[in-house]
């Protein structure tokens, strides 16, 4: 896409729009910190264990003080720093970390690959199983971002005539209890989730999958996330358009030179930048544009 401003008939030509879910339309921060430290108390354990078995040929003895190092390899490679501030709740989560921006099959895949390096034996099996133990209500008590959502969505479906979607790497399961929870059931037109694509974001697959349920084709939708894997999603698909949102863990610095138009400071603010564009005569290139910061 050459041209980045959206003038009155370009309003018109975008039929959906794409809304990522966590730290788009819900924050997730609390939720995904409550994830990894519980799958680091299991690992914790799993170690502490390893230490009183005897070495092997191949495994070398692991030591009670190897483990806070090991711990500390395994917050990195999910995008995760713990902290001692109570005001941190006890970690930070990095910009566009992968524990924030994968499909859960992803992330259990890094963390395979990481329990595996530690000599812990079936990692696999035992990252599904900690996983499944706290996943059933992981994103119930998710909350909105905006204090209204469903009248945004409907603001937007009224105004310009779009379709609703979420394209989001949850699963299913997770997505059905924030979108009911969120009153959002009835302005949701379609949907796609992180374990129903073979290619998680960032690939273009899920927006492809998504379009071909709508009928539509990517340069006709809208994306809106706030990390580099919905950017990623949205080049790699064609999408029309790629709004960021600085709501969740990616940067504005990410996402504008990851190929956002602009990052606004959350959904809400999304009509009136639509507005704003409608009378805009300036024409630039997708990736490059200033952010908009509205007060």
């Amino acid at each position: 896409m050459s041209s980045s401003a959206i003038m009155s008939s370009r309003v018109s030509e975008f039929k959906m729009i794409v809304f990522d879910k966590d730290g788009t339309l819900g924050n997730d921060k609390g939720t995904h910190k409550r994830w990894v430290q519980h799958m680091t108390r299991h690992l914790e354990m799993e170690l502490d264990s390893l230490c009183t078995m005897p070495s092997s040929s191949d495994v070398a003895q692991l030591s009670k003080e190897d483990i806070p190092t090991l711990i500390e390899s395994f917050h990195a490679a999910l995008g995760f720093r713990s902290t001692t501030s109570k005001g941190d709740g006890g970690g930070i989560l990095l910009p566009s970390a992968p524990v924030t921006s994968g499909t859960w099959a992803s992330i259990l895949t890094i963390c395979a690959h990481q329990l595996q390096s530690m000599g812990v034996q079936d990692a696999s099996q035992k990252v599904r199983q900690w996983h499944n133990s706290i996943k059933g209500a992981l994103h119930a008590q998710d909350r909105p971002l905006i204090d209204d959502l469903p009248s945004l969505m409907v603001k937007l479906k009224k105004t310009y005539g779009f379709h609703i979607a979420i394209c989001t790497s949850d699963d299913r399961s997770s997505t059905d209890i924030c979108v009911e929870n969120w009153n959002l059931t009835d302005v949701i037109d379609y949907s796609i989730c992180g374990d129903e694509v073979s290619n998680g974001k960032p690939s273009g697959d899920p927006l492809l999958a998504l379009c071909n349920q709508a009928a539509m084709q990517p340069f006709e939708c809208i994306v809106v996330g706030d990390t580099t894997s919905d950017t990623g999603m949205a080049k790699n698909a064609g999408a029309g358009l790629m709004i960021g949102v600085l709501s969740g863990s990616g940067t504005k610095q990410q996402l504008l030179a990851s190929g956002a138009i602009v990052a606004l400071e959350d959904v809400g603010r999304i009509p009136e930048y639509l507005e704003s564009q409608v009378y805009t005569q300036q024409v630039t290139t997708i990736g490059h544009c200033a952010a908009t910061n509205f007060d």
